[in-house]
C-alpha cells in the first residue's frame, strides 16, 4: 500500500470519528438513540436497505434525523443553498453524499440563534427531515449544539447564512 493511500485512509478514519463524536454529542443533547433515530440522508424512499447495523428497514415518509460533513457539489463556485452536499460518516450512512433541500418552514433549535445557521464546507450538520427519493434531502429542522473551542474564522467567508 502506498504512502499517500494510507494517508488518506487514515483522514477518513480521523473524519468519520469527528462525525461519530458529534454524533453521540447530538444524541446526549436531544435524547435521541444513534442506532434508532439516526438515519442513511441518501436512502431511497421506496426501496429497502441494510442499515450500519445490519438491520433490513425500509425508509418510510417518516421524519428522521441525519448528520453529517457539509460539502459542495463542486471544486469551484461559492456554497449557496443549491450547491450544499451532506456527507454522512460510515457508521450513520455508509459515507453517502446526499443534496441538501431546506425548506421554507426550516425551523432551527438548540444553541446559537434561532433565526439563522451558518452552513460553510467542512460545518458538521445534524438535521431532521425526509428523504426526497435518494436524491435529496429535505431538511425541516436544523439541530445546534454549541462546542466550546478555539477554532479558526477563516471559514466565515465562505459560509452563508440560512435565515427563517
Amino acid at each position: 500500500m502506498s504512502e499517500l493511500h494510507v494517508l488518506t485512509l487514515l483522514m477518513c478514519s480521523v473524519l468519520d470519528t469527528q462525525l461519530d463524536e458529534f454524533a453521540e454529542l447530538v444524541s446526549k443533547h436531544y435524547g435521541l438513540d444513534i442506532q434508532k433515530d439516526f438515519a442513511d440522508p441518501a436512502a431511497v424512499s421506496d426501496v429497502g436497505y441494510f442499515c450500519s447495523t445490519g438491520e433490513f428497514l425500509t425508509s418510510s415518509q417518516e421524519d428522521v434525523y441525519i448528520l453529517g460533513r457539509i460539502c459542495r457539489d463542486a471544486e469551484e463556485g461559492k456554497l449557496n443553498e443549491a450547491s450544499v452536499l451532506l456527507e454522512s460518516s460510515r457508521l450513520i450512512g455508509n459515507g453517502s453524499r446526499v443534496r441538501l433541500k431546506f425548506e421554507n418552514t426550516l425551523t432551527i433549535r438548540g444553541s446559537g440563534s434561532p433565526e439563522a445557521a451558518y452552513i460553510f464546507p467542512g460545518a458538521i450538520l445534524a438535521a431532521k427531515g425526509r428523504n426526497g427519493g435518494g436524491g435529496w434531502f429535505s431538511v425541516k429542522e436544523i439541530l445546534q449544539v454549541r462546542i466550546h473551542h478555539r477554532g479558526s474564522t477563516r471559514n466565515k467567508e465562505k459560509a452563508f447564512a440560512i435565515a427563517r
